[in-house]
């Protein structure tokens, strides 16, 4: 199966904004949606190395790999576009597209 593969700074909300109380790790798994779309689209996270032992915590930022795997349905991706990160309906995190 054919994969996108981007890189995408990430800032996971606090815990008190109504993120996640966790923190993520390489090979998490979501969805996302990109600024001025409608559709949601799935994920894996592979986080940059210094990032890779402690994770992200909730408020923190990191760059970070983010593999697609519906490659087909990919809206046309640039330089800073902004999206959100969901987790179901569920609001955790904010990022903006760093190299395509």
């Amino acid at each position: 199966m054919s994969r996108k593969v981007i890189r995408a700074n990430i800032r996971l909300l606090t815990t008190n904004e109504g993120g996640r109380s966790g923190i993520l790790l390489s090979g998490y798994r979501s969805l996302l949606r990109f600024e001025g779309t409608t559709g949601d689209f799935g994920f894996e996270l592979e986080l940059d190395p210094q990032l890779k032992t402690n994770g992200l915590a909730p408020g923190d930022s990191g760059d970070a790999r983010l593999s697609f795997w519906a490659v087909d349905e990919l809206p046309s991706l640039f330089l800073s576009q902004k999206f959100d990160i969901y987790e179901g309906t569920h609001l955790v995190g904010h990022g903006n597209v760093t190299k395509t």
